[in-house]
């Protein structure tokens, strides 16, 4: 196997990495206790992220 096999082998084999996009935290509050959620969520899905 030539050196370029193996960089071919190595590089098909490494996970891709996820993109790490930065989101803010937002305070939002449900039956008067304060959750942080990202600000990109709607509501509905502030609430699934708070528990609910």
């Amino acid at each position: 196997m030539s050196t370029v096999e193996q960089m071919k082998t190595v590089q098909e084999n490494e996970i891709p990495e996820m993109p790490t996009e930065r989101t803010d935290l937002v305070p939002i509050f449900i039956m008067g206790k304060r959750y942080n959620v990202p600000s990109t969520l709607t509501i509905q899905k502030a609430f699934e992220y708070a528990g609910y």
